[in-house]
């Protein structure tokens, strides 16, 4: 799944549907594809606890490898909950390309490169 903007606005009343967990799930796996999240979520779905807390461990696992510091948001799933996750994985997924652009630059580090007329070194 490509990448979805997160909805960071929920309000308390509002329906949390099959498509806005589908995202939230799909994020989470176009950040870390090792994670195997449900995206797959149909209004005939009901998101069960263990669902919920596989996707906060998932969360932890990907602030664990970039390195952030934060709460994983709460075990109920609220509007402050919901919030809370599509913030985190915002904030991951900047840090997610960040360290997938240095990963491509290193590849580069240290070799020769020819620039038109001098061969210079890579950043």
């Amino acid at each position: 799944m490509n990448w979805q903007t997160p909805r960071t606005d929920w309000t308390n009343g509002e329906n949390f549907t099959a498509a806005e967990m589908n995202r939230i799930a799909g994020n989470i796996n176009y950040l870390n594809p090792k994670a195997g999240l449900k995206e797959d979520y149909t209004e005939d779905d009901i998101l069960t606890q263990n669902q919920w807390d596989t996707m906060q461990e998932a969360l932890r696992v990907l602030m664990t490898i970039c390195g952030i510091s934060a709460e994983i948001p709460g075990d109920v799933i609220n509007s402050a909950t919901i919030n809370a996750v599509e913030q985190l994985t915002a904030a991951l997924k900047i840090r997610v390309d960040s360290i997938r652009a240095q990963a491509m630059a290193n590849i580069y580090a240290g070799d020769p490169l020819y620039s038109g007329e001098n061969y210079v070194r890579g950043v």
